[in-house]
């Protein structure tokens, strides 16, 4: 099955790049860096894969860890943008 990629271009707002820092760092990725998943798998759950510098988290619906879901939050507003953007 083919994939195709679009690359959306756009700019952050002074404020959601700094929230997107702050989150950043309050999610602590070197702290949290590995595989952060449910003992049984859930069906249709989203795994997330969020690289900081030289550290990966892996996680899952149902075991992302609480520093994390800011994080991920703010990156979900990210690609709302983004998705927006490639609609136009």
């Amino acid at each position: 099955m083919p994939v195709t990629r679009h690359l959306v271009r756009f700019r952050l707002s002074a404020r959601l790049w700094r929230r997107l820092r702050a989150t950043l760092r309050h999610a602590d990725m070197q702290a949290l860096a590995g595989s952060h998943l449910p003992a049984t798998p859930i069906p249709d759950a989203i795994t997330y894969v969020v690289t900081a510098g030289r550290n990966t988290v892996r996680t899952s619906d149902g075991a992302i860890p609480r520093r994390l879901e800011p994080l991920l939050k703010v990156l979900r507003r990210i690609v709302t943008i983004g998705e927006r953007r490639l609609a136009r």
